[in-house]
């Protein structure tokens, strides 16, 4: 009898388990790719200025949304910033992005 309560009470436990990752599975992934990117990319330069980027990494089905904005207490050196390189190195992040996605579409807004 003890047996079959401890092997009820594991069993319990895995299946628990196993709900919760399937339940987190994608946030963790959106909050690795988060991670990722801000440790890569939190600050771009253009030899000149430098800008912080922050960014918000959220999935809807199989596309994964990324929202990449300067960060607004860099706004007077934004103006002066060489855009080009700006979209550089979103298309970096882009496919940064898309090699740790694990096959999801990957859709990258970027605000200058």
């Amino acid at each position: 009898m003890k047996k079959l309560i401890i092997a009820f009470i594991c069993t319990c436990a895995c299946l628990t388990a196993a709900f919760a990752y399937l339940l987190f599975s994608d946030s963790i992934r959106e909050e690795k790719i988060e991670d990722l990117l801000e440790a890569k990319y939190g600050y771009i330069s253009d030899n000149s200025k430098y800008l912080e980027l922050d960014f918000d990494v959220h999935k809807d089905g199989k596309d994964i949304y990324i929202n990449v904005t300067v960060d607004d207490d860099f706004y007077i050196a934004k103006i002066d910033f060489n855009k080009s390189i700006f979209d550089n190195y979103v298309k970096q992040i882009k496919e940064t992005a898309r090699s740790k996605s694990k096959g999801e579409n990957i859709i990258v807004n970027s605000y200058f």
